[in-house]
């Protein structure tokens, strides 16, 4: 590992004012609606988290409290509203091949379902971990 230099530091910090957005009135509007132009930032619907909650938790009756103590639960919602998002942009992306849009393009798409999937690895990772955790600590209390 390297240390950065005195000249290093300042010149990174010179750059990074350089680069801080737009700073027009129409810039910073155009900006503002990047995020909406395919609604693919925008939360899942509850019906599919529901849906999805009910699968990784394998009880058709249960319901996401998000103020449950219960780490299982917690990391079930997490993973659940992940599955939600990586489906909805895998049902986007494919889509636009079939109803080709002229406000998207196929890389922007195919972008956010690479991070809709990254999300859910780490949901998955973090679910599977906790549920492993919480077997060892009960199989010690045996």
């Amino acid at each position: 590992m390297t240390v950065a230099t005195d000249r290093q530091i300042a010149a990174n910090k010179a750059n990074a004012q350089k680069s801080t957005g737009p700073k027009s009135t129409d810039g910073k509007a155009t900006s503002a609606r990047n995020a909406t132009r395919h609604g693919l930032n925008t939360s899942p619907a509850w019906k599919d988290v529901l849906r999805w909650y009910r699968i990784i938790l394998d009880d058709p009756e249960a319901v996401p409290d998000v103020m449950s103590s219960d780490e299982i639960e917690r990391e079930a919602l997490v993973l659940a509203e992940a599955e939600a998002v990586r489906e909805r942009a895998t049902r986007v992306e494919e889509n636009y091949f079939v109803f080709p849009s002229e406000h998207s393009s196929l890389r922007k798409l195919s972008r956010y379902r690479r991070q809709s999937e990254a999300r859910r690895r780490k949901a998955l990772k973090n679910w599977i971990t906790t549920a492993f955790e919480k077997n060892a600590k009960r199989t010690q209390s045996l």
